[in-house]
């Protein structure tokens, strides 16, 4: 089989941001007065979708709206806590896709993480010199 092009994941992957998601969500919780074990976080949080996580914090069914402005409130503190810091691609990234370009494979990021985010590390990282917005893929499915 022949590689032809690679799909990358972004948040953990190009971008290692685990100490600033950490952040972000502890400043929500307490702004929300939410307690939680060191459990509870690595089971309701890291790796859910966030209908699931909202619904175990407020312990309660979230309508679609408050799923987005709950969503949005905690990745405002996300990104405020990324500008605040050292923000930089992961050790290696942009060297690796620079050989892939190089080498004329398809490059693409699927990621998890939606439009606001993804719009503030385009802007942040120009990526759209190494990847086509097009190949860029939000956590809706869409481009």
């Amino acid at each position: 089989m022949k590689i032809q092009g690679v799909i990358f994941d972004f948040n953990g992957t190009l971008f290692w941001d685990i100490p600033y998601q950490e952040s972000s969500w502890d400043e929500y919780l307490q702004k929300h007065n939410i307690i939680l074990t060191n459990y509870e976080k690595k089971t309701y949080i890291h790796g859910r979708n966030g209908r699931d996580t909202f619904e175990y914090l407020f312990n309660r069914q979230i309508t679609d709206q408050e799923l987005e402005e709950f969503t949005e409130e905690k990745e405002i503190i996300y990104r405020r806590i990324c500008q605040e810091s050292k923000m930089e691609l992961a050790p290696g990234a942009e060297t690796f896709i620079n050989q892939l370009l190089s080498r004329d494979f398809k490059i693409a990021i699927a990621t998890a993480a939606g439009k606001s985010n993804v719009d503030f590390f385009i802007e942040k990282f120009d990526l759209l010199k190494y990847f086509k917005l097009e190949n860029i893929i939000y956590n809706d499915g869409t481009s």
